[in-house]
């Protein structure tokens, strides 16, 4: 891996005064002598109450370079990979970070789990050697997690890639995981566990339609194949009497300092890779995976990792290996279905066409100018 291109310059300064040199001869953060008057700007002084470390930018973003916090440079602001499962999302970022000297962190719900790397689609070993790779199996099936728990597990280690120098890599096709980093989350919603458990006792389809007779409109906001989400606006408009729109607070606006990619390749090349990975994922030993972990000890959201509920099914005699592959494969499509409409809905990420058979490498560097803002 290459070494950080921004890591941030650093000295040991006596007590006293001293001057940053503002005119450039020197370089960026170079301490001053008085003598470059030739540019017409004066040297920056700096006192200093005892001997500081003191550390400076050296990417050239501000016309007098101040002293350096490199959490918040510019140039190790955060850049975020996203797409749809079996885009290719995990090769780029691998590839991106080793380009750059930045460090991947993972931004998919289900890969946040360990012990089973091929439900979870786990980065290879040759990824995980190109750059250092966080929030990658470090959590055991049992433990709940949710976007305002992913947030506050995410934000110290993007801090701390930062302070070193080097640029996050945040990659993953969880919208409302990567939502939570590029704007924030919006303030907590009303709840009420009276209702939430009479609401428990009907049935999904009962929650769903009621949600629609309530509030027609919903069904463009919420996915409809998804009971918890459905279950949850349902709480919202029974609790405010407003339509769903009205009753959940908007997000805030994306940070300013944002730069995203959506991975878009078409349709049918799509479809055979997730073909292609379903078939790998059952060859490698996905049945075999599963039958390993107790379900009592699965939390809700690794529960619903695609390819659990297949792979039960199979073993509990209620579908063939041929009804397996088909259930795989058709379960993933609907998921990058709904990953592909989220995506579409938020500007932040701007599109990057990637053609079939493109190597990771053409599609990084792509990904390289759209994100420096060079396309």
């Amino acid at each position: 891996m290459k070494p950080p291109p921004q890591a941030p310059v650093r000295q040991r300064l006596a007590a006293g005064t001293h001057w940053l040199c503002t005119c450039g001869r020197s370089g960026h953060g170079a301490l001053c002598d008085g003598s470059h008057t030739g540019s017409g700007r004066r040297p920056r002084r700096i006192d200093l109450a005892e001997a500081t470390e003191l550390a400076w930018c050296p990417c050239g973003h501000s016309q007098q370079p101040p002293l350096c916090q490199p959490q918040h440079c510019p140039a190790t602001a955060p850049w975020f990979i996203a797409g749809p499962t079996a885009a290719g999302k995990s090769a780029v970022a691998a590839e991106l970070a080793d380009r750059l000297g930045g460090e991947v962190v993972n931004a998919d719900a289900f890969q946040l789990y360990r012990g089973l790397p091929l439900l979870t689609a786990q980065p290879t070993d040759d990824e995980t050697a190109r750059a250092p790779h966080h929030l990658f199996a470090v959590l055991d099936p049992g433990e709940r997690v949710s976007a305002a728990t992913y947030a506050a597990m995410a934000a110290p280690v993007i801090d701390a890639i930062r302070r070193r120098g080097r640029r996050p890599i945040v990659v993953g096709g969880s919208g409302l995981y990567l939502k939570a980093l590029t704007h924030g989350l919006p303030p907590d919603l009303p709840t009420d566990p009276g209702l939430r458990q009479q609401l428990g006792g009907w049935t999904a389809g009962h929650r769903r339609d009621e949600l629609l007779r309530l509030d027609p409109t919903a069904a463009t906001q919420v996915d409809l194949a998804n009971d918890r989400y459905v279950s949850r606006a349902l709480e919202l408009v029974m609790l405010s009497g407003r339509p769903l729109a009205e009753a959940r607070p908007p997000f805030p606006p994306p940070r300013p300092d944002i730069a995203a990619v959506v991975l878009q390749r078409d349709v049918i090349d799509l479809d055979q890779r997730i073909a292609a990975r379903c078939r790998a994922m059952i060859d490698a030993g996905l049945v075999r995976e599963v039958a390993a972990i107790d379900p009592a000890r699965v939390a809700p959201t690794l529960a619903k990792a695609i390819g659990y509920r297949q792979a039960l099914d199979h073993l509990a005699g209620r579908i063939d290996d041929a009804g397996l592959v088909e259930q795989l494969r058709l379960a993933t499509r609907r998921y990058a279905k709904r990953q592909r409409t989220w995506f579409r809905r938020e500007p932040v990420f701007q599109t990057l066409p990637v053609t079939a058979g493109e190597a990771p490498a053409a599609i990084a560097a792509r990904a390289l100018d759209a994100l420096a803002g060079r396309r």
